[in-house]
């Protein structure tokens, strides 16, 4: 049995009997650092590449595997499409708000803040373009009563730490605003970091009364 094969049969539980070639032999070589759900694509590149290696033969196809099998490591990783965003350490996951009945004058934004430096760091502002101000605020119980407050001092990031804006914690108020918002649509805003500084981003308008974002189809 080729090595690719071989290699593929442990990797897969089955192989590609009587295939050999340099273009089965670099993608044999390559897939062995792939792991997890990934090895499906990978696998889906390399039968494509071993059927155009077949017919036509030629060395075009040996740089043909390479090619496809960059694209599938790119693809599987899902970074292209992972709906986050970077300012220096600190990486933005999934802003999000709620679609809001017409004559609304105020919206929620929620997101995830990742800081992977070894020094904490705070969001201290933002600003959305569907709002005249944005503020940040938080949601805490006080004698079994769930009250908001605007938090003037923002919001610390503790290093190697992750920080939820949710709808029962830290939050975005978006005020003043100057359209209804729109299940399905998207807005852009802006967040400001003590140390990492202002990174723009993407909110995604969810359903009317959504307690959490949908999973994000543009990720494995």
């Amino acid at each position: 049995m080729p090595y690719c094969a071989a290699h593929n049969a442990g990797q897969y539980g089955f192989f590609v009997p009587g295939y050999s070639g340099c273009a089965g032999a670099d993608f044999g070589e390559a897939i062995g650092v792939i792991g997890g759900v990934e090895r499906k694509i990978h696998f889906l590149a390399f039968l494509l590449v071993k059927a155009g290696y077949d017919e036509s033969g030629g060395m075009i196809m040996c740089r043909l595997s390479m090619s496809v099998f960059a694209i599938a490591s790119i693809l599987s990783t899902g970074s292209i499409f992972a709906h986050e965003f970077k300012a220096g350490s600190i990486t933005i996951g999934h802003p999000w708000s709620r679609a809001t009945p017409g004559g609304a004058q105020v919206a929620a934004g929620y997101l995830t803040i990742e800081n992977d430096a070894a020094a904490p760091d705070r969001l201290v502002s933002a600003t959305a373009e569907i709002a005249g101000k944005t503020q940040i605020h938080l949601m805490t119980m006080v004698d079994g009563v769930m009250k908001m407050r605007e938090v003037s001092e923002g919001v610390p990031v503790p290093p190697h730490g992750t920080v939820a804006l949710d709808p029962n914690a830290y939050h975005l108020m978006f005020n003043d605003l100057k359209r209804p918002l729109t299940e399905g649509e998207e807005f852009k805003g802006t967040l400001t970091f003590e140390k990492a500084g202002t990174v723009d981003v993407m909110f995604e308008v969810e359903a009317m009364g959504a307690a959490t974002p949908k999973p994000d189809e543009r990720q494995n």
